[in-house]
């Protein structure tokens, strides 16, 4: 049986999200989307955040650090499952 799609965020969960993410702008956190594993949150939109390609670490993937300084964006909603730096 095919897996049903999730549903999109209601308005209560969008504002929980901007509020719990606005804190984090400007901190590095560990994200598969990455290709260095690591990405610097840049800003929120409506519906999504924008992020920055970072330099791996020594536990990274050194071998794309080419890409830093790449820009790509995420929803809220996966954007708020990434562990940021303290």
């Amino acid at each position: 049986m095919p897996r049903r799609p999730e549903p999109p965020p209601t308005p209560k969960e969008l504002k929980h999200y901007k509020k719990v993410l606005e804190e984090k702008i400007g901190k590095i956190g560990m994200t598969n989307h990455s290709p260095t594993l690591k990405a610097k949150l840049l800003s929120i939109d409506v519906d999504r955040c924008w992020l920055e390609v970072t330099e791996a670490g020594e536990d990274g993937a050194e071998k794309y650090n080419s890409a830093v300084g790449q820009e790509f964006y995420l929803p809220l909603r996966m954007t708020f499952n990434i562990n940021f730096e303290s």
